[in-house]
């Protein structure tokens, strides 16, 4: 059999049915007169479907968006994938169905993987480098530890205890302590916040013996430099107080540091 001839065939069959379809509708029309309402609803609808035209495909393709949806709902897709998935599209008004994956929107990340649209979370903070540390960052020394280290230095007798005391309250014995406020005047650093301001920093890092500020945040390093201004100015503590016009130990606990001078046994060194 040729082709046209099965073509030909085929739309006599199509003409058929139509033709059975109206007869069957203007029945049901004359046949109920008690329900005009219903009559006319069942009527329109079935007067108006062609079970071979637009209405049809459309109803089969809202069949198959359901039968997908209910598909997912019952479990029947994973990791961001429909199992088994048959898209749809429409070709010349017929819905047809066309194997492959559902979309996956755009954002979201299936196992394990991100996907352009992804927005991540690292586990943890960006930190700065090459910037001393804030004011009452780092970990603290103890102060045996410091009243040490202070004598290591050159520091004896009450200067070592006042040392030992004004280094608690310059940075809570936190070695990385930096106070770079310019509207106070301050770049200071370390244990005994050195102030590194301006022309301050490159004389006082001659006078130091060192190369870069961020020097004076070893704790060891940082005394050695407070000695240098302790001797720089006649053997006192002038530089944390008395330039002020205050006593050097302001704001200090005086007995508590003599008490840790002589826990580190240090309490009768001249």
């Amino acid at each position: 059999m040729s082709a046209s001839v099965a073509i030909a065939g085929v739309d006599s069959r199509i003409t058929q049915i139509r033709g059975r379809i109206a007869t069957l509708t203007r029945s049901s029309s004359g046949a109920n007169t008690n329900g005009a309402v219903a009559t006319g609803a069942v009527t329109g609808s079935a007067a108006t479907f062609d079970p071979f035209g637009a209405a049809y495909q459309q109803a089969l393709l809202q069949a198959d968006r359901s039968s997908r949806t209910s598909s997912d709902e019952s479990g029947g897709s994973s990791a961001g994938f429909s199992t088994g998935d048959n898209s749809s599209r429409v070709e010349g008004g017929v819905a047809v169905r066309v194997p492959g994956r559902a979309p996956r929107a755009p954002g979201v990340a299936t196992a394990g993987v991100a996907t352009a649209g992804d927005t991540t979370s690292s586990a943890g903070a960006a930190t700065a480098t090459g910037t001393p540390s804030a004011a009452g960052s780092g970990q603290s020394l103890s102060g045996t530890d410091v009243a040490r280290m202070a004598y290591d230095a050159g520091f004896r007798g009450d200067d070592l205890v006042d040392v030992v005391a004004i280094s608690k309250r310059e940075s809570s014995w936190k070695p990385t302590a930096f106070n770079g406020n310019g509207a106070t005047g301050d770049r200071s650093y370390g244990l005994m916040q050195i102030n590194m301001i301006g022309s301050l920093g490159p004389a006082r890092l001659q006078q130091f013996g060192l190369t870069s500020n961020d020097q004076l945040l070893d704790p060891q390093t940082n005394l050695n430099a407070a000695f240098v201004l302790y001797q720089r100015s006649g053997n006192s503590l002038q530089p944390w107080g008395g330039y002020k016009g205050m006593s050097n130990t302001f704001g200090t606990d005086v007995d508590a540091a003599r008490q840790v001078v002589a826990a580190a046994g240090l309490a009768d060194t001249a």
